[in-house]
């Protein structure tokens, strides 16, 4: 990616289409359907970006709520049915 030019608004990037696919959340460019980039098209890096940033910060406890998730579905699986059998006598 290259700035090329300045604008009132900011700058004038070149970018080749791989590069289009990162910003915009593809892996490749190929997985971009063809009507979904044109001339003037707005790609909305700080949306983006701040998405990525919160969880950066929130890294610490989505460490904790996996840890806890991962111990939640250890005991689950350690767990045996309950089996409760009733006598002819009416459950007594």
């Amino acid at each position: 990616m290259k700035i090329i030019g300045k604008t009132n608004y900011g700058y004038m990037i070149e970018a080749d289409r791989e590069e289009i696919a990162h910003l915009v959340g593809y892996r490749f460019a190929r997985s971009i359907p063809d009507n979904n980039i044109k001339i003037g098209s707005e790609i909305r890096i700080n949306v983006m970006y701040n998405q990525l940033y919160k969880l950066k910060q929130m890294e610490n406890e989505i460490e904790i709520i996996k840890e806890t998730l991962l111990k939640i579905v250890e005991n689950l699986g350690a767990v045996e049915p309950l089996r409760i059998t009733c006598s002819e006598e009416g459950g007594k």
